[in-house]
């Protein structure tokens, strides 16, 4: 099932031996459209030093306890380096770490400043480039097709009748069908 990452803002981290904080944020990679990172809060019990930690040490969510274990003890965080949260990650920071990372399927893209208009789903694999500097992403779309796309409702659950919806809209190949292949 795919989910919002919005929705997992707040989520306790459990550490080995107890809580170490709520999620504040996250850092993801814009080049593959992974998550790389959650921003953990740990004003609980370190005195509100904000702490990355890595996809790769969570383990299953705990939906109905809003709840994300994770596979390092309270010591580890708290002797971790402090981090810049405006700054970029580098790689040799991840080095330690193994697994695969997150897909970031979709942005949710909010149309009102265009037009009247509403939410709309984008696959980062329409992204053209990514300029932070101008705080703008160009897609390979049409703006008037953006204008056109399907409505996405944050209370609606992301099912797969919708995405093929929305590919079907934009005109482009599903992406399951290609993980599909690499899996076989």
């Amino acid at each position: 099932m795919l989910r919002s990452i919005q929705s997992l803002e707040g989520f306790a981290i459990g550490a080995t031996d107890g809580t170490i904080g709520k999620v504040k944020d996250f850092y993801f990679d814009d080049e593959a459209w992974v998550i790389r990172y959650l921003v953990v809060d740990t004003s609980s019990w370190l005195g509100g030093r904000e702490v990355l930690v890595s996809r790769y040490s969570l383990r299953k969510p705990e939906w109905a306890e809003s709840l994300l274990p994770a596979n390092v003890s309270k010591n580890q965080v708290k002797e971790s380096p402090s981090i810049e949260t405006d700054r970029p990650v580098s790689r040799q920071y991840e080095k330690n770490y193994l697994g695969a990372p997150a897909q970031i399927r979709y942005m949710v893209v909010n149309t009102s400043n265009w037009w009247s208009g509403h939410r709309v789903l984008l696959s980062p694999e329409w992204i053209q480039r990514v300029s932070w500097a101008e705080s703008r992403v160009d897609v390979a779309l049409e703006r008037q097709s953006i204008k056109e796309a399907p409505a996405y409702h944050e209370d609606e659950p992301l099912n797969r009748d919708a995405e093929m919806e929305t590919y079907n809209h934009y005109g482009r190949k599903i992406y399951w069908r290609h993980e599909q292949g690499r899996a076989a």
